[in-house]
């Protein structure tokens, strides 16, 4: 039998698997990496190089982001924070305080007969609002509902 020649597929009509590279265009730059500045952009928040430092004509402005600080939240434990009145970064100072908490169960053990039990939510600081004051000037920071 005769010896058949390799199949290529131009002998069909199909176009070659390799494109023929063009002339006269630039390479084409690989696609930029998702997530990443474009190469050759320094980063937002770099430190000049030593050339520059010692040049001392250049001048470097870092746009630090700006840190909000929203109120604080007050609960059972002692919160650190800005007393609004005497404006010093201070740690709270807590007081348990009748609320609506402890006359509720007051009210709920008296109706239930429970007469001995009824006195409990007002001796119980788990039933008892929270009041947090500052330690410099005394004055009322904050509190904490317990209903």
């Amino acid at each position: 039998m005769g010896k058949t020649p390799p199949y290529s597929p131009q002998q069909h009509g199909y176009p070659s698997q390799v494109a023929p590279p063009q002339q006269g265009y630039p390479p084409q730059a690989p696609p930029p990496r998702q997530g990443y500045p474009p190469q050759g952009v320094p980063p937002p928040y770099s430190q000049p190089s030593q050339q520059s430092q010692n040049s001392g004509s250049t001048t470097v402005v870092v746009n630090a982001p700006q840190v909000v600080l929203g109120a604080p939240v007050f609960h059972e434990v002692s919160v650190r924070c800005t007393c609004p009145h005497c404006r010093a970064y201070i740690m709270t100072s807590t007081n348990y305080t009748t609320g609506n908490m402890a006359w509720l169960f007051f009210l709920i053990l008296f109706f239930l007969g429970i007469w001995p039990c009824c006195l409990i939510p007002f001796f119980a600081n788990g039933f008892k609002d929270v009041v947090h004051t500052c330690p410099n000037c005394g004055c009322v920071v904050g509190r904490f509902n317990r209903m």
